[in-house]
């Protein structure tokens, strides 16, 4: 089999294809589009001597951005978050693991009427860790700062995943998702 192969001056391939049907064509192309035709050609055909995205550039684009608004969730739904015991104010991890074990130990002490906790596992603000006792009502209030928290993460990631299909593909390629998820989130 033979192929055709396109070099720059310093014979790097630029491109290649199999002989018979293939045609090269010279077309003008503004620098930014050539920019985005050397990160991935196959997001590119030619229309009428004009250099034009396909529908699996956009998708692209919206995918890369729903990977970025996912990972962003995963970090504020478990970021640590203040919480007051008697005055002193300490950090509460927000992972699946501490929510669980919250729930736990509601449901004992609900089911041997214990009103506290003894040494739940708070952090301060310089990241070492301290033992306290805690009321069932404290637990309670915890366990619904969690929820809030992780809901909250939740619903800004499918809100603005939504909000992409009505992007332009302009906006869609300058789309920060980090600032437009913190700035949906703090709203």
């Amino acid at each position: 089999m033979k192929i055709r192969i396109l070099t720059d001056e310093d014979s790097n391939i630029l491109a290649f294809a199999k002989t018979g049907g293939v045609e090269w064509q010279e077309i003008d192309v503004k620098d930014e589009e050539l920019d985005e035709l050397s990160a991935d050609l196959r997001h590119f055909k030619l229309e009428n001597g004009r250099l034009q995205k396909t529908d699996s550039y956009r998708l692209s684009l919206m995918e890369k951005i729903r990977n970025e608004l996912y990972e962003l969730r995963l970090t504020y739904e478990t970021a640590p978050f203040e919480f007051e015991v008697e005055g002193v104010t300490y950090l509460q991890n927000n992972r699946s693991i501490d929510q669980s074990n919250l729930t736990r130990i509601v449901v004992m002490c609900q089911a041997t009427k214990k009103t506290t906790f003894d040494n739940w596992k708070f952090y301060t603000k310089d990241n070492s860790e301290k033992y306290v006792n805690i009321s069932l009502q404290d637990m309670m209030k915890m366990a619904s700062i969690m929820q809030e928290q992780t809901t909250k993460s939740m619903v800004t990631e499918t809100l603005l995943s939504h909000s992409l299909d009505s992007l332009t593909d302009e906006k869609l390629k300058n789309y920060n998702a980090k600032e437009e998820y913190e700035k949906s989130i703090k709203a």
